[in-house]
């Protein structure tokens, strides 16, 4: 009998060195992807990296509407 393990659109990676907050875009392990929970330095943490369309506050950063950014 087979059982879900993962639905392929989380995965756990290392927090990094400062920590992280919940819901903040971070790029850990080589993946890219939002938190899903607050971790410190070293912990393991969850993060979200399904294919969707995410609204972030990336403070004051000029382009046009619906310009992609790409964040690192």
């Amino acid at each position: 009998m087979a059982h879900l393990y993962s639905d392929g659109k989380a995965i756990d990676v290392t927090a990094p060195d400062a920590g992280v907050e919940k819901g903040v875009f971070i790029l850990a392990d080589g993946f890219h992807g939002i938190t899903m929970a607050k971790a410190a330095s070293g912990e393991t943490v969850a993060i979200e990296i399904a294919q969707r369309v995410w609204r972030l506050n990336v403070g004051s950063v000029t382009a046009a509407k619906g310009a992609i950014l790409y964040l690192s």
